[in-house]
């Protein structure tokens, strides 16, 4: 067997105080599929590989206009 690192997962709450955001900002992005996250019984992870993708991707939008 390989041993793989297993990936970091965040919580809305990590996310909100990284971002300074409200929690019904990531909210709303996990829910139109903008954040990539999963549900785990009633609250959201996101993967941080996913986030930091998500964060790159936002900064390039907004450097583009």
């Amino acid at each position: 067997m390989v041993n793989k690192p297993i990936p970091r997962y965040l919580s809305i709450r990590e996310i909100c105080q990284i971002l300074g955001v409200s929690r019904g900002f990531v909210e709303r992005a996990a829910r139109r599929g903008e954040l990539e996250g999963l549900k785990v019984g009633n609250r959201w992870r996101f993967s941080e590989d996913k986030f930091r993708a998500w964060i790159e991707a936002l900064h390039n939008a907004n450097n583009t206009k």
